[in-house]
């Protein structure tokens, strides 16, 4: 298939030959995520409609609104995808993610987000996308040190892209069981990708020199190489 992610016309016509579409590619372009939906969608038999599983992220769970007034302290609460999996699901629509995780759900096909920490590694497919140069990296390389905000016990949780991976490939292979695969799917089918987490404060004990490459600098930070699309 040739095309890209505005290739409406081809996308929704291979979404309708797809039993199973796996959306890693970017997680708020609405219109080609859609596009993918209804290509599954327009399958006559219900029965034969196949599976979205979409890749969003951890973000949402920033209240942007408020995140001024808590700098440096940990989060007032650790949420839960099963235990919290209702409050998800309703937080605002302004919030990072969370209007197109609502539209992914409703349209009609089976459905299943998943959404991972802040993924840290070197991963060994094509076209991936490097944003190590996040703010805290390009703020720390343009200061020449390392700094906390406050008391710096704001908690950076991260998943290796290994078990990121991992987590996708147990869901797929799930998702292609049918009947007799083991997640939920549909509005409670929102999956927390976590393999760790540590304070700010932590990530910048270890000795930094503003000479240090961008490699030697994430290593320093405990942050080793980022990428993401999220």
């Amino acid at each position: 298939m040739i095309g890209d992610l505005d290739s409406y016309d081809v996308l929704r016509a291979e979404a309708a030959e797809a039993d199973l579409i796996l959306h890693c590619a970017d997680a708020n372009h609405e219109a080609e995520t859609l596009t993918l939906l209804n290509g599954l969608a327009s399958k006559e038999n219900d029965l034969e409609k196949g599976t979205f599983i979409h890749s969003s992220g951890a973000a949402s769970l920033l209240d942007l609104n408020t995140i001024d007034d808590h700098l440096g302290e940990p989060a007032a609460k650790l949420y839960s995808d099963t235990r919290d999996a209702e409050t998800v699901f309703n937080f605002s629509p302004d919030r990072v993610h969370v209007a197109i995780k609502r539209r992914v759900i409703f349209i009609g096909v089976r459905t299943l987000i998943f959404s991972p920490a802040q993924i840290m590694g070197v991963g060994s497919s094509v076209g991936k996308e490097e944003t190590y140069t996040d703010d805290y990296p390009k703020a720390v390389l343009k200061q020449g040190h390392a700094f906390i905000l406050g008391k710096g016990q704001g908690i950076w949780s991260s998943s290796s892209v290994g078990d990121a991976a991992a987590a996708i490939a147990l869901v797929v292979g799930e998702a292609l069981r049918g009947s007799k695969s083991k997640p939920t799917f549909g509005k409670y089918g929102y999956y927390f990708i976590e393999s760790g987490a540590v304070t700010m404060q932590i990530c910048t004990e270890s000795p930094f020199t503003p000479a240090a490459s961008s490699r030697n600098l994430s290593q320093n930070l405990i942050l080793s190489q980022l990428e993401s699309n999220h």
